[in-house]
């Protein structure tokens, strides 16, 4: 079933750029898109038999933000484009002094697509997202009984496990961007797209309208508002590992062309 959902959408993105007549062929152009999210995020992370709720806004996020890096680059012609998304996050996820277990750490996707332009205001895309989630369990005084917790069927014992924990995966995704001109001064991006089918992560949703708004011939300010949600379930070492949350929040950046 998981590997019918990837081929059809697989499928599907192919045969619409196969299909899909010539736009435009145009030199090739570089853009770069540094850019700023304020996320909010709702969810759970899991670790064993452990899950704890994660609920978050940019003032927690901010205040616990070690260090981060947004941006995008594209190159395309006009008819054919790749794009890469890095998107990095350095914190300390949840308080230490309210949470029997407490999560702390980075998380990070990178996203490489590669775009067809189908329709003079349109793209399909089809690529590759790698999440990576570096982790730091502490678990308070009260969580662990003396002596820890054997998992099941010959599991290791949650007390003699390293707390720090490294998580990647890959998953693919399909999606579209479409690109709506209101005048020489205005306009509507909207990315959106769907990863996982099962391969990587569970499911992975990602949608990002965006207001360009032009400064000069190579400049646009851009407002927008994105959501990404993912749901990834693995066992690695005899340890459960769950990540199942929502992140969502206002952007805000500059594309420059060149």
């Amino acid at each position: 079933m998981k590997v019918s959902g990837t081929t059809s959408a697989t499928a599907l993105v192919v045969a619409t750029m196969l299909l899909a007549g010539p736009a435009r062929a145009e030199g090739w152009e570089i853009i770069v898109t540094p850019y700023f999210m304020a996320p909010s995020s709702d969810g759970k992370f899991g670790v064993g038999p452990f899950d704890t709720r994660i609920s978050t806004s940019p003032a927690d996020v901010f205040s616990n933000l070690n260090w981060g890096v947004m941006g995008s680059g594209e190159i395309n012609n006009g008819n054919w484009g790749f794009n890469l998304d890095v998107n990095y996050m350095n914190l300390d996820i949840t308080p230490d002094d309210v949470r029997r277990l407490s999560v702390n750490g980075h998380q990070a996707a990178y996203t490489a697509t590669i775009l067809k332009r189908v329709h003079e205001h349109a793209w399909v895309y089809g690529g590759l997202r790698v999440s990576d989630m570096g982790l730091r369990f502490e678990c308070q005084s009260n969580c662990l009984p003396n002596g820890g917790i054997n998992l099941p069927n010959g599991g290791a014992n949650l007390a003699n496990i390293d707390p720090s924990r490294n998580q990647s995966w890959v998953e693919i995704l399909a999606g579209f961007r479409a690109e709506l001109p209101f005048n020489d001064s205005l306009d509507l991006t909207v990315n959106a797209d769907v990863g996982g089918f099962g391969v990587g992560s569970e499911v992975s949703v990602n949608v990002w309208p965006q207001l360009g708004i032009r400064i000069s011939d190579s400049t646009k300010a851009i407002v927008g508002y994105r959501v990404i949600y993912v749901k990834h379930e693995s066992e690695g070492d005899g340890v459960r590992f769950l990540y199942d949350a929502v992140t969502y929040g206002p952007t805000l950046g500059l594309e420059f062309r060149f």
